[in-house]
């Protein structure tokens, strides 16, 4: 499997761009006091008073943007990331990820993700500068990594994120707080894994929280910092310990909104198709 580790950690990583919860940023300064939830908050705008007005708060106001600039970032794994999404009807990706390993530039779009062919794939005979894993293509390489786009879609809008906090969580908790000199509010919201386990439809993601629950996670806290425009600034993610593997704590800013992105496939003679992934005996 090392010969794909490094993809999987950088679409692992994107799918936390629009994923919530965890812990403040070391930019984050709270203000004192902690307004309740629907009270005036004016150092971000109005409170909202529940994961419903939050979502429909959200959903009008980053559909009407179209577009966002991210930069993310996982610790203590040594990975983070940098780039452009576009949400609507043409979603799209195009980010240049940073690893343990080197740098890895990925562009995901409708029919499949695009990938800079690391060393582990030029050993398994890859001669052209990116490769792509099709959408609907049979092979097991194509199948996981265009189920991982397909939750990378997913994950990095942000308004399917607070949608998902409206079926299963609750605000707990909302407070003024600085992100990098700008007035947010921070909403804190206790979500119920076995809600969102039941009401997940992607296989993947459906599948980590099943794990959590079955190793006895039964809540989940989602952060999100918005803007006096109740657009998401930073979504900070902290993943438990279990299984054996560490707590890792992903932390992503959004910035420019409804700025031009440019997301554009290679060129057709840069690309190459990957190598052939043995998936293990079941």
């Amino acid at each position: 499997m090392r010969k794909i580790a490094v993809i999987v950690s950088s679409l692992a990583l994107a799918v936390t761009l629009g994923a919530c919860g965890g812990e403040t940023s070391g930019n984050a300064s709270a203000a004192s006091g902690t307004p309740a939830p629907g009270q005036p908050n004016p150092g971000g705008g109005d409170a909202l008073a529940d994961t419903s007005a939050l979502a429909s708060a959200v959903d009008k106001q980053a559909n009407g943007k179209q577009s966002v600039h991210a930069e993310v970032k996982a610790e203590p794994v040594g990975v983070s990331g940098k780039g452009q999404l576009r949400f609507g009807s043409n979603p799209g990706m195009a980010m240049t990820m940073n690893t343990p390993e080197g740098e890895q530039q990925m562009v995901m779009v409708a029919d499949g993700v695009y990938t800079t062919a690391n060393e582990a794939m030029r050993q398994q005979g890859v001669t052209t500068k990116w490769v792509k894993f099709a959408r609907g293509g049979e092979d097991p390489g194509s199948k996981l990594f265009t189920a991982l786009a397909d939750l990378m879609v997913e994950s990095s809008d942000v308004t399917k994120q607070v949608e998902k906090a409206k079926a299963s969580g609750r605000i707990i908790k909302t407070a003024k707080e600085q992100i990098d000199g700008q007035p947010t509010t921070r909403y804190t919201i206790e979500a119920d894994v076995a809600k969102l386990v039941e009401n997940e439809k992607n296989a993947l993601a459906k599948l980590g929280m099943q794990l959590m629950l079955n190793q006895g996670v039964k809540t989940l806290p989602f952060d999100f910092w918005l803007n006096n425009e109740n657009l998401p600034v930073q979504v900070v993610n902290e993943t438990p310990a279990i299984a054996g593997q560490p707590a890792i704590k992903t932390t992503a800013k959004y910035s420019n909104w409804g700025a031009p992105v440019q997301i554009t496939v290679p060129p057709a003679n840069e690309v190459g198709d990957p190598p052939k992934v043995q998936m293990p005996p079941r």
